[in-house]
């Protein structure tokens, strides 16, 4: 990876043949904007997850990533906010410990990758 903690929005700059990265401590950033109580928007990151990524530069199209990340992980820097994320009123990480994300599409962007995929939370795609 050039920068493995590095995302923006759905994409991920990726150079690298086959990678597997993980588990702690990672910054693998949770880029989900939330409108906090306070009225400000949120972010946060997962510092635990794992992601196998086989890569084909040839043939971008041809390459797969997923990602399993540890729900009870999320770190806004605000106590109160990560409970709240954790509750069923969120990720429901008691029952649902697990978010998945899975390629779909990976092409090539400008100097860089797109992917795009399904992302699992709280079993649903």
């Amino acid at each position: 990876m050039n920068d493995p903690g590095r995302v923006h929005e759905s994409t991920e700059t990726l150079g690298v043949e086959d990678e597997h990265l993980g588990p702690e401590p990672s910054p693998f950033a949770d880029r989900v904007r939330r409108r906090a109580h306070d009225g400000h928007d949120g972010h946060g990151q997962f510092r635990k997850f794992t992601a196998a990524v086989d890569f084909d530069e040839a043939d971008p199209e041809r390459s797969t990533v997923e990602a399993h990340i540890d729900a009870s992980t999320i770190d806004t820097g605000m106590e109160a906010r990560d409970a709240h994320l954790k509750s069923a009123d969120c990720f429901d990480a008691g029952s649902y410990p697990e978010l998945v994300f899975r390629s779909t599409h990976i092409e090539r962007s400008g100097d860089g990758y797109r992917i795009q995929g399904d992302l699992t939370i709280r079993g649903e795609t």
